[in-house]
């Protein structure tokens, strides 16, 4: 006997999501309908799509939760530490996470099979629990003032960050050598990796090694720099020159093991630059504008790679693999040139925001 079909109402009011996001869900095909009337549009839905909704559900306020914490991950070391102290602290704080990301999945895997999804949520609480009592109770020592203009719209505080941020000597550098690691490695790690690995025979097991390499050279700059500090000037802006030297490898090689060399070399270069550069930015930020300036960080890292990848994606299918490797390699090379010029013009500390119209949001 068939399971009875749910109109889209009945459905979205079973699972907590309104008629036009199922309708946005089923256009990107992350939750299909059962049923689609072809003469009316209509959608109708299986009761057992109801568990597929609430893992969306759960994912995109997962990810709401991870948008809304990142700027404070990103500034949290700097009520701690300053100076030489404060990149130990980032980079400590860095191959934690980085730790963490690959312990992780396998020990979620692992409470799974022992107990099931009861078990995982309520360990899963119980850590929230633990970091939430954890940031009751310490007390920052560099902890500033209230950011200004609490209350006021969020396109306001948007739109004196950008202008501060525009006023800023180095800030702009800085965002810009950002943007190019952003649009390379992460497509690269995400888009061209498993797309090379179908094309040159890899098997899963090799280009998942691969793809890890990344992480494993980020981890080993990252840990030299939390036992004895930032790289030099002239080392860290070779980083991006040494990313590029690795992506160039994947372009002319198709051996795995020459491919872990490779992919470790990208990950090398990307912690030489940002393992100075961020704690430098962070540093240097306005005290008052923190989140803002991090808000700016985060979006340049992340704002460019959605454009990126399908355009990647697009010179993939038109000129296949190894010349997105060539692609990817110039625009690193081309971003050692913004990797300099924050070191000659450090960001400034002492920025007051602009004045912005209360009626359009524009800075006066």
């Amino acid at each position: 006997m068939s399971e009875p079909l749910l109109t889209i109402g009945a459905f979205a009011r079973a699972v907590g999501l309104t008629p036009s996001a199922l309708r946005h869900y089923d256009e990107c095909g992350l939750l299909r309908p059962a049923e689609v009337d072809h003469a009316t549009g209509y959608r109708y839905y299986t009761p057992d799509l109801v568990r597929r909704a609430e893992l969306v559900v759960a994912a995109v306020l997962s990810g709401a939760a991870a948008a809304l914490r990142r700027p404070a991950d990103g500034v949290f070391p700097r009520l701690f530490a300053t100076g030489d102290d404060l990149t130990r602290a980032m980079a400590i704080t860095s191959l934690l996470m980085q730790c963490a990301r690959m312990i992780g999945p396998a020990a979620g895997g692992i409470l799974l099979a022992i107990g099931g999804r009861s078990l995982t949520s309520a360990v899963d609480a119980g850590t929230f629990a633990l970091v939430l009592g954890v940031l009751l109770i310490i007390r920052p020592p560099y902890e500033p003032d209230s950011e200004r203009g609490v209350g006021e719209p969020v396109h306001r505080h948007l739109a004196q960050g950008i202008a501060a941020a525009g006023r800023a000597r180095g800030v702009r550098a800085t965002l810009l050598a950002v943007v190019g690691l952003a649009v390379t490695v992460l497509p690269l790690i995400m888009l061209c990796l498993p797309v090379a690995g179908h094309d040159r025979g890899w098997s899963a097991h090799e280009t998942g090694m691969i793809a890890g390499a990344w992480l494993v050279g980020g981890i080993a700059v990252t840990a030299y720099v939390a036992k004895r500090g930032a790289p030099g000037r002239v080392v860290s802006a070779a980083g991006p020159g040494v990313a590029a030297a690795g992506t160039s490898m994947l372009a002319v090689t198709h051996g795995a093991t020459a491919a872990v060399c490779a992919v470790g070399l990208v990950g090398v270069g990307t912690s030489l630059l940002t393992t100075r550069l961020i704690p430098l930015f962070v540093d240097a930020s306005p005290p008052h504008m923190l989140a803002r300036f991090q808000s700016l960080l985060g979006i340049a890292q992340t704002g460019p790679v959605l454009l990126a990848t399908p355009t990647l994606g697009a010179a993939i299918s038109a000129w296949g693999v190894g010349t997105a490797f060539w692609l990817l390699a110039a625009i690193l090379g081309l971003t050692t040139f913004a990797a300099v010029a924050p070191e000659r013009a450090p960001v400034a500390t002492d920025l007051e925001p602009t004045p912005v119209s209360a009626d359009t949001g524009v800075p006066g």
